[in-house]
């Protein structure tokens, strides 16, 4: 059995039970909208990661941009967005 290598596994397209395990649980519309993005799992640790105010530049020293900074977004609107439109 090979050993998973966690930087290539970062790197992996995210699963919904990616998006689960890192944003924990989220209505329907959060999750498809999420994984709609296309992020990676690096992408999705970094949302987080801004979200819960641990992170305000990331590794790279740079705010957040393309999928990291659309799944920010959707972690933080409102849940009523769905019903409104």
């Amino acid at each position: 059995m090979a050993v998973p290598d966690p930087a290539t596994d970062a790197e992996a397209a995210a699963t919904a039970d990616d998006v689960r395990h890192h944003c924990g649980d989220l209505v329907d519309w959060k999750l498809s909208a999420i994984l709609a993005v296309g992020p990676t799992v690096r992408d999705l640790a970094a949302a987080v990661g801004w979200a819960s105010g641990q992170d305000e530049l990331g590794e790279a020293g740079a705010p957040l941009a393309g999928p990291a900074a659309q799944v920010y977004d959707i972690l933080l609107s409102d849940e009523d967005y769905e019903e409104r439109e």
